[in-house]
């Protein structure tokens, strides 16, 4: 079944067009908070909210949060951190559902947002069905000017410690790294988990502006990491997309290492500590 709004990954599109705007995404957390009475019950609910480092997502997120304040909503406004951490923040807060207002690769001009459930984990078919039918059916919506969507909860920390928390300490000391963090949601966080643990980090795609999120750099431009790692003559490479959901690796060549590769290299390990799930 084709969706109205949503895709594979969430809902995405131009930011100003008829899909991505305050107007669609205030209508949008509207929705949501009728989403969340129907399915877990009128009570306070946690919503977890973080974003990309594209400039139109502080509109898109005060909307949200605008349709989102008419229902008993406490809503977690975490800032700019990767998808991942967004994920880990919603178990941690005990959240009811988590949002990222990002166009993950896409180009700077796009923009979206991708719903996570209580558990961190993509929310299903079922649920984005529902949410449509919610969006389009003929409701007003109140508008809040005053929205208290602030938080002191530290989803960038969180995740940082427990990146860092998966390796023994000062495992890469004497490593050089190249670093391409798309100039998006991880150019705070992957420099310091690594630098953490001992690596000399050469960061590139790390000067965000709003403006400039996967433009020639990052995951799907890994052009620039491996001419890097081969002038630094560093260890290795890795680069991420706008959100941090993506991950490229280049070897000590400069030559990237296939998904696939990948993908067997940690099946390997899993199987060898005995954690592969089927």
């Amino acid at each position: 079944m084709k969706l109205k709004y949503f895709g594979t990954d969430g809902i995405r599109g131009k930011m100003g067009g008829p899909v991505i705007n305050p107007t669609m995404f205030r209508r949008l957390g509207y929705a949501l908070g009728l989403y969340l009475n129907e399915t877990i019950g009128h009570k306070v609910h946690i919503v977890a909210i973080a974003r990309d480092t594209r400039s139109s997502g502080n509109d898109l997120e005060r909307a949200i949060c605008n349709g989102l304040s008419s229902h008993k909503i406490r809503v977690e406004a975490l800032g700019v951190i990767p998808t991942p951490a967004l994920s880990m923040a919603i178990c941690k807060l005990q959240a009811d559902i988590g949002l990222v207002i990002t166009a993950s690769h896409n180009p700077s001009n796009d923009n979206g947002i991708k719903l996570m459930t209580s558990e961190g984990r993509k929310l299903n078919r079922v649920g984005e069905i529902r949410i449509e039918q919610l969006i389009d059916e003929n409701i007003k919506v109140p508008l809040n000017m005053d929205v208290d969507y602030s938080t002191s909860f530290n989803g960038e920390s969180l995740y940082i410690n427990y990146a860092q928390s998966l390796l023994p300490e000062a495992c890469l000391k004497g490593w050089k790294i190249i670093v391409d963090t798309g100039n998006g949601s991880a150019y705070k966080t992957t420099p310091s988990a690594f630098t953490n643990l001992g690596a000399e980090i050469i960061s590139i795609g790390n000067v965000p502006d709003g403006t400039n999120i996967n433009f020639g750099c990052g995951s799907e431009n890994p052009e620039a990491l491996s001419h890097a790692v081969k002038e630094e003559k560093a260890k290795m490479g890795l680069a991420h997309d706008g959100d941090a959901d993506r991950l490229v690796l280049c070897d000590e060549n400069g030559d990237i290492v296939d998904g696939d590769e990948l993908l067997a290299i940690l099946g390997i390990h899993a199987l060898r500590k005995g954690e592969f799930v089927r």
